[in-house]
């Protein structure tokens, strides 16, 4: 169980994608300087070929420590960005911001041409006693060049991430995929979780939060364990040690237990992939931008709105369903109800936005917008 939890953050590490393409590079590094090959018969590479010790010792100094300077500047950027967020709108952004794939391609270009170059120095300074790729240098300058423009395209997008709304857009975003994601998993078959019989109960092995439900994985398990279980947690909801998180309809053995929890992971990170993160997120921003000391009331009416067309969307969303891979074996899930994660959201955005007869109005027209679409009078701001 702890190395299917190592081995799922070092995929979701920021470290993961700049070493992979890092490792590219070495091999790049190592492997043009194995295989000898006369790239003068090549009429268009003869101009870019560089022969001259001396000359290859110094271009490749200039490229290490050119670069290296870029991605210091680089990797600042990025934790002044992180620091900012922190400090005016909220820490929980900070994995919204990190798992930018274009950030982790960029370090790891720039860093795999330090690698490259670090590579060919250590050739070069032997180079008397052995064959050296003549294009080899010509390649470092290029990649040099390459990590120039990727620097420009990295200050752009620097710039744009930092304001609140292309922020507060990226969590909408991410959160209304969410949404779809679990509509189309939900399937129904006129049953609710409560009507499976499920009274063998297993407890969680220790403290986190419930990761997003793997249910294929689940189905084809518990057909092969031919049992049903009702899932009693919501995915994103902590958990202590030895509390209820399953139940089966048959007692199940020791091992196919972990096999089973396996399959509902139990983490110290709250998950990104779940519906109500993104909810959290929006309310946290918005709370905090309205505080008296960021004092940013239109921060915190985006935040609303964004809120707003989440929760319509949310609302036809199945929150109890049964997933079936062949309506023998049963899985019950279910998900926090949407009158319940509304008050939890309204609740304590009106608890700070009291004093604000702006937010106070956008509150209650925001409950309006939802009950309008939904044809429901089910979402009311608390007092």
């Amino acid at each position: 169980m702890k190395f299917t939890l190592l081995i799922k953050r070092i995929f979701k590490s920021i470290a993961l994608l700049p070493s992979v393409i890092a490792l590219i590079f070495l091999i790049l590094g190592i492997g043009i300087n194995l295989i000898e090959y006369d790239y003068s018969q090549i009429e268009f590479l003869k101009a870019l070929l560089i022969e001259d010790r001396e000359k290859i010792q110094h271009i490749l100094a200039y490229v290490i420590g050119g670069i290296f300077t870029l991605t210091i500047f680089s990797f600042t950027m990025v934790m002044n960005v992180i620091n900012s967020n922190i400090n005016l709108f909220s820490p929980r952004l900070v994995p919204l911001l990190l798992s930018e794939q274009h950030h982790k391609i960029v370090l790891g270009f720039t860093t795999g041409t330090i690698v490259y170059a670090m590579v060919l120095s250590i050739r070069a300074s032997g180079y008397e006693e052995g064959y050296f790729s003549g294009i080899a240098t010509a390649l470092a300058v290029c990649f040099a060049i390459t990590c120039v423009f990727l620097y420009i395209y990295f200050l752009h997008h620097i710039s744009i991430s930092i304001h609140i709304n292309f922020i507060l857009h990226k969590s909408f975003s991410r959160t209304q995929k969410n949404i779809e994601k679990y509509k189309a998993l939900t399937s129904d078959f006129g049953l609710k979780r409560d009507m499976i019989e499920c009274r063998y109960e297993i407890l969680s092995g220790h403290c986190g939060y419930i990761q997003m439900h793997k249910v294929e994985e689940c189905l084809e398990l518990i057909e092969k364990l031919d049992t049903n279980v009702v899932f009693v947690k919501y995915p994103g909801e902590f958990v202590l040690e030895n509390d209820v998180i399953l139940k089966s309809s048959k007692e199940l053995s020791a091992d196919n237990i972990k096999e089973l929890i396996k399959h509902i992971p139990i983490d110290k990170d709250v998950p990104m992939n779940v519906v109500e993160t993104g909810f959290k997120h929006l309310v946290e921003v918005a709370v905090k931008a309205s505080s008296p000391a960021i004092n940013d009331p239109g921060t915190a009416l985006s935040a609303i709105h964004y809120l707003t067309q989440l929760f319509i969307k949310r609302h036809f969303v199945s929150q109890e369903g049964v997933f079936s891979a062949n309506e023998k074996h049963l899985l019950g899930s279910s998900i926090l109800s949407n009158k319940m994660l509304f008050k939890i959201c309204y609740q304590e955005m009106i608890n700070y936005m009291t004093n604000d007869p702006v937010l106070v109005r956008a509150l209650k027209h925001s409950s309006d917008k939802i009950n309008h679409h939904t044809t429901t009078g089910d979402y009311i701001v608390p007092s």
